[in-house]
């Protein structure tokens, strides 16, 4: 069962993607539960260990939620456009 946090531990937004990572939010202890949410009408990437590999491939318009995952403290997670060129709008990451 998902515990929804009642004040996030941590979040962080992009309002305009990019085709390399930026980071969204540097998680300052270990944390096990995550929500990416993205507006707009392009893809994006999302990485929990600071931009080395693609976990996460998040559709336009959707949100995602995941639980019993391993969030690191210290290691940024980032995102990207899903396709070079295609700036998606609005990505945002909550971790708790």
């Amino acid at each position: 069962m998902i515990k929804f946090p009642t004040i996030a531990d941590a979040y962080g937004w992009d309002l305009a993607g990019t085709d390399t990572y930026t980071t969204l939010v540097t998680p300052s202890r270990d944390m096990e539960n995550i929500l990416i949410s993205l507006g707009g009408e392009n893809d994006a990437l999302v990485s929990l260990d600071g931009g080395v590999t693609n976990h996460i491939y998040v559709p336009a318009a959707s949100i995602i939620v995941l639980d019993a995952i391993k969030l690191q403290e210290g290691v940024a997670i980032q995102g990207k456009n899903a396709s070079g060129g295609s700036a998606y709008a609005e990505l945002a990451v909550t971790v708790w």
